[in-house]
């Protein structure tokens, strides 16, 4: 009667490890797929960390525009500084004749034209600047986001593995113990 019991308990076991491989199949094919969308993941991560870089490299080249610009100005401004102090020292004076008086004129024009025109460039740069800047925050956003995607998808696919891992050592281990059972009462019979 005892060895019957056994028996039926080793049937019970053995149809509970087939519906445990049964699980594993579809819990194998649940991983294959979360190991499709990590790999997804880490690729899209690849492509935000290039884009990410080259946005980088875009803003040093407009920062590097930038300070040439404001290079060019600070010249500008120093040959322009004892001109504009001259003529604001002598009102034009020291002039000898109206044709000289046009020329400065003329040319001191054509440098506060060019410096406008820098400065003008420089609000610009500044503006891209802004807007490279803004890139990059959604690049890194989208860095940050795909990390998340990509740590909580190998969380999943560690914490599916463990648990079946943990049912089917729970099987295979009442299995055996029903076997043992098993051999003790046909050995007393």
């Amino acid at each position: 009667e005892r060895a019957r019991q056994l028996q039926s308990s080793l049937l019970t076991l053995s149809e509970e490890e087939r519906a445990v491989h049964g699980d594993l199949l579809k819990a194998e094919e649940e991983l294959e797929a979360l190991e499709a969308d990590v790999a997804d993941d880490l690729e899209a991560l690849e492509r935000a960390e290039a884009e990410q870089a080259e946005v980088d490299v875009r803003l040093q080249e407009v920062l590097a525009t930038k300070q040439e610009a404001v290079d060019e100005i600070n010249i500008l401004l120093r040959k322009l500084w004892p001109v504009h102090v001259r003529n604001l020292a002598g009102r034009g004076r020291d002039l000898e004749s109206w044709e000289e008086a046009d020329r400065d004129f003329s040319w001191m024009a054509g440098v506060y034209r060019m410096i406008r025109g820098k400065v003008v460039a420089i609000e610009e740069q500044e503006t891209e600047i802004r807007a490279v800047l803004s890139e990059m925050e959604l690049a890194a956003q989208e860095v940050r986001n795909r990390v998340e995607s990509v740590n909580t998808g190998k969380e999943a696919l560690l914490a599916k593995r463990m648990d079946f891992m943990d049912r089917l050592a729970e099987v295979r281990e009442r299995q055996i113990d029903e076997e043992e059972r098993l051999k003790l009462v046909v050995a007393s019979i």
